[in-house]
C-alpha cells in the first residue's frame, strides 16, 4: 500500500486540537523529510556495512580504502611469493595511482640502463621492495594480511596493514580517490624494523 501525502495531512488537520496553535503545517512536512532522511541513510548504510552471512570473514568497518588496501596487499603478495614482478602485470594498475606507477616504471627502467651499461646497481635504487619495504617476505604473509586501523587527513586515508600471524609488521597505505577507485598512492613502515625473512 502506498503512502498517500493528502491522506496524511488530511488526517493531522482532522485531529489537530485548537491547542497546536497552528503548528501542524510546520511539524508535519519536516517530520515526513526526516524520515525519509533516516530511511535513506538506514538503507544505505546498511546495505554497505551488512555482513555477509557466506562470507569467512567480517564486515570490512574500515570502508571503501580499507577494503581496496586489503585487496591490493593480498594480490600483491600472492605475485611476489609466486616470483613475478607485479609492476609488469596490468592488473596493478586496478590497485595503484597511475602517478606512482609511471614514477616506479621510470625509475625501474633508470635502473635497469645502469645495470646494462655498467653491470652495477645504482645508488638511486631501492633496496627494499617499495610496496612491502622489504627485502624478502615471510611465508604467512600472503595468506595473513589485516587491516588494523584507518585515519584520514587532507592528503590520503591512511589504511594500516598488518602482515602475518603476529600481526607486528604494519605498513600505512596512503589511500587516494583516482576515477571513484580507492588506490594506493604511497607506502610508509609503521612497525616492524627492516625485516628479512
Amino acid at each position: 500500500m502506498a503512502w498517500n501525502k493528502s491522506q496524511a495531512v488530511s488526517s493531522a488537520r482532522m485531529r489537530a486540537y485548537a491547542e497546536s496553535q497552528k503548528r501542524c503545517a510546520h511539524y508535519v512536512p519536516l517530520c515526513c523529510s526526516l524520515a525519509f532522511c533516516f530511511m535513506t541513510f538506514s538503507i544505505s548504510t546498511f546495505s554497505a556495512e551488512a555482513p555477509d552471512p557466506y562470507r569467512r570473514e567480517p564486515a570490512n568497518p574500515y570502508g571503501a580504502p580499507g577494503k581496496a588496501a586489503l585487496e591490493f596487499n593480498r594480490w600483491y603478495l600472492q605475485q611476489y611469493a609466486e616470483n613475478k614482478n607485479p609492476l609488469t602485470h596490468h592488473e596493478i594498475e586496478r590497485y595503484v595511482t597511475a602517478d606512482t606507477l609511471k614514477k616506479m616504471r621510470k625509475l625501474d627502467a633508470r635502473t635497469e640502463e645502469y645495470m646494462r651499461r655498467t653491470g652495477d646497481l645504482p645508488e638511486f635504487a631501492y633496496e627494499t621492495d617499495y610496496f612491502t619495504k622489504t627485502q624478502d617476505i615471510s611465508p604467512d604473509w600472503p595468506t595473513h594480511v589485516s587491516i588494523v586501523g584507518a585515519d584520514y587527513d587532507p592528503a590520503c586515508a591512511n589504511v594500516y596493514v598488518a602482515f602475518g600471524k603476529d600481526k607486528r609488521f604494519i605498513l600505512a597505505d596512503c589511500m587516494v580517490e583516482e576515477q571513484n577507485v580507492w588506490k594506493v598512492q604511497s607506502v610508509t613502515q609503521i612497525e616492524g624494523g627492516a625485516w628479512r625473512y
